[in-house]
């Protein structure tokens, strides 16, 4: 389990809206597809360069 569907699981079990990610952590994450398929909002920060 990495990181970002730890924090998936968190936001849904603690009833929040969503989960916030480094930018460049969400690139070829297949947990991506699930957060938007749980409701959850996604917001990232930082530079994609």
């Amino acid at each position: 389990m990495n990181s970002l569907e730890e924090a998936k699981n968190l936001a849904i079990s603690g009833g929040l809206d969503g989960v916030v990610s480094e930018v460049k952590g969400i690139f070829r994450n297949s947990v991506v597809r699930e957060i938007k398929e749980s409701n959850l909002s996604l917001l990232t920060y930082g530079k994609l360069k």
